[in-house]
Parts: C-alpha cells; structure tokens; sequence
C-alpha cells in the first residue's frame, strides 16, 4: 500500500509538470504569433503563393499573369484574387449598326486580281520615284519587273520562260516563235509584247521591234524598259532629240538609273550643246 509521503511526492511531481507544458504551450504560442508577424511582414514586399516559401524579389524585378504584369500589394498579396480581377470581361454583344457595317464588308465585292495587280505596281512606283539609294530603287524595280514578268496563265507563263530562255541563248527564231504564240494567247499582257519587241530588235527587225513596242507602252504606260528599248532604236536611227526625250521620260519613271542617266548626259551635249 502507497505511503502517504510517497502520494505526496508523486503528486508534486505531476503538478510541476504540469505547469512545465502549459509555460511551454504559452511559449509556443507566442512564438507562433510572432512568426505570423514576421510572415507577414515578410509578404509585405513580394508576392505570396499559399503552400510556397516567399521569395523576396530584386527593386524592379515584376511578375507576370495572363492579362499582364502583376505588382506586389501589401500584406499578404494574393495573386489569385489578383488574376481574379484582371479576368477580361465578357464582349458586350454588337449593336444592330454594328451587325449591320460587318455584313456590308463581308458581301462587298472583292477586289479582282488584275485590280490588286494594278494597286501593288501603282504602289512600288511611288516608292521608286522617291527611293533615296540605288539599292532600294534596284529591289523595287526588281519587284516591279518580276510583278511585270507574270500572268495569271500557267501556260503563258511557261511559253515566256521558254522564250526569255532562248532569247537569252540566242535563239532569236524560236524565241520569235514562241512569243508569237504568246502575245496571240495573252494579247493584253504587255510584257509579252515587249519580250518580243527586244527579239525583234536583236534580231534586226527594227520596224517589228518599235511596233511591239507601242504596244507595250499602250498597255502599259510606265515601262520604263520599252521606253529605254525605243530610245536606243531611236539613238541608233540617228534621231537623238526624239531619243533624249524618249530616255528622259525612262528615267523619271525609274530615277536610279545609271547608266541610263550617263547617256542622257552625252546625248544632252550632242543635242543641246554645253552651256555657256
């Protein structure tokens, strides 16, 4: 049987323990309030992800959402909510007016290929004549002639690769031949006719080569080739002055033209004479 001075020992014991736990449960708890001070104060200057250890952010650094760049708030900023609020709203529906403008463009009519055609070479002429360096002037007029150089027709684009081919080869008979057939399919295709008006000429067709040429620069005003191309028959013809006027004309369209601007030079001083 238990003593009554060992009852009393042990029920010391057990009430000083006690008391221990509850100073340590104090403890604990204050050290919990003050961790959560320190949390959030450590939350003031730099986001907060619930379940993330805070990562303080260098001056400057920024983070970004789906609607854009998210700014760290005070205590306990919380993206989510931020996000929550930068969520784009749903489009207000289109006034009847609005209904009524969006049907009108899409039963517009659209433009025809020859129509946007024309509205690119009338844009890359603008820009040409007022190119301020070689270079560009030379890759716009590259444009132009490439613009030029084709047709909606595969097969007349195939007989003027065969032909340019064997113009270039010196095949004047065939290349005859073959852009004959090419202006007779495509007869409003000006660069058909100025091919051929260029193998006429080398091949000492003069009268061929200036009516080819009329042609060309009836279906096309601004072709700065048959222009030059006339100028030299005319040069050749011994008529200088129609010449001169010819080139100039080439060379207004197409300013960056070098060589074209050393003979109008030399064609100057034979026609006008050097000033005085």
């Amino acid at each position: 049987m238990v003593s009554r001075a060992v009852f009393c020992l042990i029920f010391s014991f057990l009430a000083a323990e006690g008391a221990s736990q509850s100073s340590v449960s104090a403890a604990s708890a204050s050290d919990g309030a003050s961790g959560t001070d320190e949390q959030a104060e450590a939350h003031r200057d730099h986001p907060y992800l619930p379940g993330v250890p805070s990562v303080p952010l260098q001056p400057g650094v920024r983070i970004f959402g789906p609607q854009g760049a998210i700014a760290p708030e005070s205590r306990g900023f919380d993206p989510a909510s931020r996000l929550d609020a930068q969520r784009p709203q749903p489009d207000k529906k289109p006034t009847d007016a609005e209904k009524a403008e969006a049907l009108r463009k899409a039963l517009a009519p659209k433009p025809s290929a020859a129509a946007i055609r024309q509205q690119t070479l009338d844009a890359l002429f603008k820009r040409l004549a007022a190119a301020e360096d070689d270079e560009t002037a030379k890759s716009l007029s590259v444009s132009i002639e490439h613009i030029w150089g084709h047709s909606e027709s595969d097969t007349a684009n195939l007989l003027m690769e065969r032909g340019a081919a064997a113009l270039s080869a010196g095949d004047y008979p065939l290349a005859l031949s073959l852009f004959d057939k090419l202006v007779a399919l495509k007869p409003q295709w000006a660069e058909a006719w100025n091919k051929r008006a260029t193998t006429r000429f080398r091949a000492d067709d003069i009268d061929g080569a200036m009516s080819d040429i009329g042609q060309t620069l009836k279906l096309e005003p601004r072709h700065y080739g048959a222009l030059a191309g006339m100028g030299m028959i005319l040069q050749k013809s011994n008529l200088n002055k129609q010449a001169l006027d010819v080139f100039r004309k080439a060379l207004a369209l197409n300013p960056r033209q070098p060589e074209l601007r050393q003979l109008i030079e030399q064609l100057t001083l034979e026609v006008e004479g050097r000033d005085i």
